[in-house]
């Protein structure tokens, strides 16, 4: 390539493209899916990848260690990765990077708390009668649960035992 900055003095500038690969930059639109004890990072490719793609890392303490992550994007070209027995109400620096033939890229970086609970059900319908109450949820599949609790205004929490119908 060429370029004349001064067609007076005939001053130009010339730059022979380099045939040398770089490691690719950091992965772009990550995100971090938090839920009880678990989380979801999502990522996209990087602007540049310089070689050919041949894997991502990613790491859940800042870094520290590293997990080889297959490079199979699902049908919107996400890449995900799933950590699972994750500490409630603690922070965590998820890191991703891609790794081509020169090595490891720039990492993107995402901070996150693991939530402290499982969450509520999905209350579907409330049926009242003469001095009862019956409810109607979906129940929470993400997680394995052991048992619910149901509390009436400022009562105590009580355990209930479900009566399952057509699976809700």
């Amino acid at each position: 390539y060429s370029f004349t900055q001064n067609r007076e003095t005939s001053t130009s500038v010339s730059a022979v493209p380099s045939e040398a690969l770089i490691a690719p930059s950091r992965p772009t639109s990550v995100k971090a899916d938090m839920s009880y004890k678990s989380a979801v990072i999502s990522w996209k490719e990087p602007c540049y990848r310089g070689d050919s793609i041949s894997g991502y890392q990613i790491s859940k303490d800042g870094g520290k260690s590293w997990i080889d992550v297959a490079n199979t994007p699902d049908e919107n070209a996400v890449f995900s990765y799933g950590f699972d027995g994750l500490t409630t109400n603690r922070e965590y620096e998820f890191w991703v990077r891609a790794v081509n033939s020169c090595g490891a890229g720039d990492s993107a970086v995402i901070t996150q708390i693991a939530p402290p609970n499982l969450g509520a059900p999905t209350i579907n319908d409330v049926i009242r009668g003469y001095e009862q109450l019956e409810l109607e949820w979906l129940p929470i599949t993400h997680v394995p649960v052991t048992g619910y609790e149901v509390k009436l205004d400022d009562g105590a929490w009580q355990k209930v035992d479900p009566i399952v119908f057509d699976g809700t």
